[in-house]
């Protein structure tokens, strides 16, 4: 998991100890793992929404975190497994996903052509927005580049790696 994962899924548990403290009017060092319930891990997602105003999407992100660790507890601790099962059972909130807008080609063309190319900033400028463009990669993903990434002979690739340490190889157009 990456840095920042591993610090929302942090925070996912702190606040479902919090919650769990004050529902069943108990100190941390108090709870026992069998009181987290299917229905006091659900009153606390519903609790995200109501109370936190989160949205779906950071409802199931939670949730995401929740199973993630109730899986983890039940692989070391065997005899919660039952409690896993129960969580994993969970079921996600529908949400719209509505993509972000994609810009036309005019408007790539107009923010590439604003770096000067005979400089060598301007150039690499240039590039990494025809290489944004191209490739349809993240800014994390082409920050993360290295020379051995790319390949010139043709046809000329780029290989990038995404979110979870997923790698793909995606073909250069020729400018």
């Amino acid at each position: 998991l990456r840095v920042n994962s591993i610090a929302s899924y942090s925070d996912c548990i702190k606040l479902l100890i919090n919650f769990a403290c004050t529902r069943l009017a108990v100190q941390p060092e108090d709870l026992s793992v069998d009181q987290f319930t299917r229905e006091l891990v659900i009153d606390f997602l519903d609790d995200l929404e109501s109370n936190r105003q989160n949205g779906a999407a950071t409802r199931n992100q939670r949730l995401a975190a929740i199973k993630t660790f109730f899986h983890f507890l039940a692989y070391n601790v065997p005899e919660l497994m039952h409690l896993n099962e129960t969580i994993q059972a969970i079921r996600q909130k529908k949400t719209d996903y509505t993509p972000p807008p994609s810009m036309t080609i005019e408007e790539v063309d107009a923010i590439a052509a604003v770096p000067d190319p005979t400089r060598l900033i301007g150039a690499r400028d240039k590039a990494l927005v025809k290489l944004l463009y191209n490739s349809g990669g993240r800014a994390q993903e082409v920050a993360d580049l290295r020379i051995c990434d790319i390949r010139f002979d043709t046809p000329a690739t780029v290989t990038l790696t995404g979110k979870g340490g997923k790698t793909r190889v995606i073909p250069l157009w020729e400018d």
